[in-house]
């Protein structure tokens, strides 16, 4: 091809994209002046109307008389909250479900006597001016498990009784420790459920008079944890019969093992796609090997 021809070739092109932009800035200065610009509205008398002559002329004498008017209409935007309406009684219904403990606040022994006869003042009544909830602290108690022991008074009158005692139930997970049955579900739901380290929920108990250390704790935690194992287990089967899973593996390093090694927690969970259930299990494993993943 000639190179005069493409050089025309090419300038026809270029007039024609310049004529495009040309035609999209004008459409933008369109769109922007509807979107960002004043919303008027012109009234030309040369334009129809559908008011009549007679209503015409009057609308003329009573406004300027000008070729042409813009009426301006100015909105106010306003953000009405619609708050839903409190359900009523179920204050004083949770109240009520509660235990009743009266406060009477009486008058001090000074103010107990009439300023007019000096005499002294008989209470005839009383009105609950506000309720409230109460929250009674925490207290340590020593429970004494005491063991009865029987004997027939019948048999064996020369002597030789038989005697029978009853079963004490000794605890499952510590025996003979201050850390009860009572107590190890506080530390369990603390340390999981509000993410309450045990150090701190040491500071707690020694609050309330009782000396525990975090390692206390910590021990009485795993041993819980032993007793509830068949529930771990019975949760990764059915975890496992699972099409498909999510899984990872989380690197940290533990004092007992050695200096460079690196262990691993393993965590897997169903999804919402392919199970009806939520299920997460922790694994720990000292290594990536297959066989301590699941």
């Amino acid at each position: 091809m000639d190179k005069d021809k493409i050089i025309e070739e090419l300038k026809k092109q270029n007039q024609q994209l310049q004529q495009k932009i040309e035609e999209q800035a004008e459409t933008i200065k369109l769109l922007s002046a509807r979107i960002f610009g004043k919303k008027t509205e012109k009234i030309d008398k040369n334009q129809l109307s559908l008011l009549s002559d007679d209503e015409l002329q009057e609308l003329d004498e009573n406004t300027d008389t000008s070729s042409e008017e813009i009426v301006e209409v100015e909105t106010e935007l306003r953000v009405v909250r619609h708050r839903k309406a409190k359900p009523k009684g179920q204050r004083a219904a949770f109240l009520d479900s509660l235990e009743q403990v009266d406060v009477v606040h009486k008058l001090e022994q000074e103010a107990c006597t009439c300023t007019d006869c000096h005499k002294k003042l008989i209470p005839i009544g009383k009105k609950c001016v506000y309720r409230e909830v109460g929250l009674r602290k925490p207290e340590l108690f020593c429970r004494n498990h005491y063991q009865e022991t029987y004997k027939c008074e019948h048999c064996h009158p020369k002597g030789g009784d038989m005697i029978i005692t009853s079963e004490v139930p000794t605890s499952p997970i510590l025996p003979h420790s201050l850390i009860s049955n009572d107590i190890i579900p506080v530390v369990i739901m603390n340390k999981f459920g509000l993410a309450t380290p045990l150090n701190r929920q040491v500071q707690y108990f020694k609050s309330l008079g009782l000396p525990v250390t975090a390692k206390q704790l910590a021990h009485a935690v795993i041993k819980a944890s032993e007793q509830v194992e068949f529930i771990h287990e019975r949760l990764t089967k059915t975890l496992l019969d699972n099409p498909v899973i999510h899984m990872d593996e989380t690197p940290f390093k533990v004092l007992s093992e050695k200096a460079r090694s690196t262990s691993y927690f393993w965590v897997m969970r169903t999804t919402e796609e392919f199970s009806n259930q939520k299920i997460v299990v922790f694994n720990y494993s000292s290594n990536r090997k297959q066989e301590n993943i699941g």
